[in-house]
């Protein structure tokens, strides 16, 4: 599961908690731990995620900050710069 979260990291670029969550069909706790494995070894940071995330900018605006929502964890590059912008072809 950790390779997953790396991989849809590295393919979809940075990504909500809940994005996650949905996109591998996993916990929150289950998330945020894999999350902390990758940030304990340098190779993910949470990000300035503003005030949505594509969730919820998918279903309109939210009627409560979800849990996760506004947290943005982006993959580190060999070098640790942030991959930003559009995701990898």
């Amino acid at each position: 599961m950790l390779l997953e979260l790396r991989d849809r990291l590295r393919h979809y670029g940075p990504q909500s908690v809940a994005d996650l969550q949905a996109g591998l069909g996993l916990s929150e706790p289950v998330v945020r731990d894999m999350l902390q494995r990758w940030i304990a070894k340098g190779r993910v940071a949470r990000l300035d995620g503003g005030t949505t995330c594509t969730r919820c900018a998918r279903q309109g605006p939210c009627s409560e900050a979800a849990s996760g929502c506004f947290e943005i964890y982006g993959w580190l590059d060999e070098d640790q710069t942030t991959r930003l912008g559009a995701p990898a072809s």
